[in-house]
């Protein structure tokens, strides 16, 4: 018999878990997004200034992440009802169950440093910025640490091991090295809100004695578990207490290319000075690193991809049924939601990378009148852009068709011959990169062609020919 009887609308109570972890930023982040007063979206803060990681939004991304093992990216929807129990019975519904997790709020140890990040729309045919498309946002830079406490209350009649092990399963999404961990906040699909999480500590209460529920009383509701031993997973914390199944089968298909690159020139992602001596743009740094965002490599990527596809069906060699593939991969564009495109996230997933081993130079430049020859009055302006260095980033394809990772392969094996310059004044020269790349998918990996090296063509000829119709797209 339980210790507290059901009556009305009361739980019956059997037990308590409470389940901690430390999560950390490792990418710069826009978390709890509202308006601000220095740029249009900022980041939400406590009175301290310490960022604020809601409970909400933190439940919403881990049954996110169930939802994309169990069944495959953003999948959940297309099952039969009843095989979205996991769901259902660790987060509730929204009429007939209430979720028997509470995720608490959590606050940054410290408070963030803040960096405000210039962004700018495109426009594909002109290749110059889009008419009343630029926006500001402040960014949290990486490195903050929260302290997560998630408790789970096992009702009678609930099958506890199946509830904890669908919590692991959630939860392994935070320590998860394969995709890099869980993203939080805005604008995860170009590198911003990745983090990862360790430390789990996990301790059940048994509600159905007197000395469970004094237990509990006498608990730190500040640090609950600090007297339990730390695990790197979820599952192992988890596994001290009880015995769980082996996880479910992993249903998420990716494909996954990584980029080596080195810059052969110069490369400039604009970004205002802060100091009255700054030079009037100098190129995006963060903690004293020079960077290239998320946003830049997409929008990079995306370009080139609608360049390729125009020229095929230019040339009447496109595939039939993939007129539409470039935002199938990267999510309809401004112009097409303004038409009335539903919005849809991309599903190219791209990080941000750091420009390694990179200096700077400031440079003078001067705008040049075309029929004197001579300078232009008040047209005299300083740049500070990064000089050499070299980029390494990923990006992946969430549920890939053939022809969407042929046209990637394609835009890939471009990028290193030289042809797709990233940043900005590619005109001038700048942006130019070359390197290596590979592609992973469902166990292999394969070289992408370069300058330096014919990689597995034939094999990624498979891949190609699904886009490319009527011949070899080699030639």
């Amino acid at each position: 018999m339980a210790y507290i009887d059901t009556d009305g609308n009361r739980r019956d109570l059997q037990a308590r878990w409470t389940v901690t972890a430390r999560l950390t930023t490792t990418s710069a982040s826009q978390i709890g997004v509202q308006e601000g007063d220095h740029a249009d979206t900022t980041f939400g803060r406590d009175r301290e200034g310490r960022l604020v990681l809601h409970g909400s939004n933190l439940a919403g991304a881990l049954r996110s992440a169930l939802n994309d093992r169990r069944a495959g990216y953003r999948k959940a929807h297309q099952r039969a009802e009843q095989d979205q129990d996991w769901a259902r019975t660790l987060f509730g519904s929204m009429v007939e169950r209430e979720s028997p997790a509470i995720v608490f709020d959590s606050v940054s140890e410290k408070a963030p440093i803040g960096s405000i990040r210039d962004g700018v729309a495109i426009d594909p045919e002109r290749r110059t910025a889009a008419d009343k498309l630029k926006y500001d946002r402040e960014v949290a830079l990486p490195g903050l640490v929260f302290p997560l406490r998630i408790d789970v209350l096992v009702t009678k009649g609930t099958d506890e091991v199946a509830l904890m092990t669908d919590l692991a399963d959630a939860l392994e999404a935070l320590a998860d090295q394969r995709t890099g961990g869980i993203r939080l906040g805005a604008r995860k699909s170009r590198g911003l809100g990745r983090c990862t999480a360790s430390d789990f500590r996990a301790i059940r209460y048994d509600l159905t004695t007197g000395d469970g529920w004094r237990a509990y009383a006498a608990s730190d509701p500040e640090h609950p578990t600090a007297h339990v031993a730390a695990f790197p997973t979820p599952r192992e914390a988890i596994e001290a207490v009880i015995t769980l199944p082996a996880s479910a089968e992993d249903k998420r298909v990716e494909a996954v290319f990584t980029f080596s690159l080195r810059v052969k020139g110069t490369l400039i992602i604009r970004s205002p000075g802060t100091a009255p001596t700054d030079p009037d743009a100098v190129h995006l740094s963060e903690q004293g690193a020079s960077i290239v965002s998320g946003s830049s490599l997409a929008g990079v990527l995306r370009a080139h991809a609608t360049r390729v596809v125009n020229t095929l069906d230019k040339i009447g060699r496109l595939a039939p049924g993939t007129h539409e593939i470039v935002g199938d991969i990267f999510g309809p564009s401004p112009q097409a939601v303004r038409d009335g495109t539903p919005p849809r996230a991309s599903r190219l997933i791209v990080d941000e990378a750091v420009v390694e081993e990179a200096r700077s130079h400031r440079h003078t430049r001067v705008k040049i009148d075309r029929f004197t020859g001579g300078a232009v009055d008040t047209a005299l302006f300083e740049e500070m852009p990064a000089v050499k260095g070299n980029v390494s980033f990923r990006a992946r394809l969430q549920n890939p068709c053939p022809a969407e990772v042929g046209l990637l392969v394609l835009v890939a094996r471009d990028v290193l011959m030289g042809l797709v310059p990233i940043g900005g004044e590619a005109a001038v020269g700048r942006g130019t990169v070359t390197g290596s790349a590979e592609l992973a998918m469902n166990g292999d990996v394969l070289e992408i062609p370069s300058p330096k090296s014919q990689g597995d063509v034939d094999r990624l000829q498979t891949y190609v020919d699904a886009l490319v119709k009527n011949g070899d797209s080699r030639q």
